[in-house]
């Protein structure tokens, strides 16, 4: 199991003064292992803690869970 933490940051839009963009990236990763497959899966949720409408709070969460199976 792992967990990051990764700061997004845009510092400027095209013909927006003053305008930037923070948000922070949440993601862990679990591998699940039993009999013939094998899964690991990812959890990443955004919270946005500044954009240039003022808006901020959490994202959308996804979960993204692929299946490998051994077979010879």
């Amino acid at each position: 199991m792992n967990v990051q933490i990764q700061n997004l940051y845009s510092g400027s839009y095209h013909l927006l003064d003053d305008a930037d963009n923070d948000a922070m990236l949440l993601r862990s990763a679990v591998t699940l292992n039993s009999g013939d497959f094998k899964s690991t899966g990812w959890l990443p949720l955004s919270f946005i803690t500044d954009t240039p409408g003022g808006k901020t709070g959490v994202g959308d969460l996804a979960l993204f869970d692929p299946l490998v199976f051994n077979k010879s």
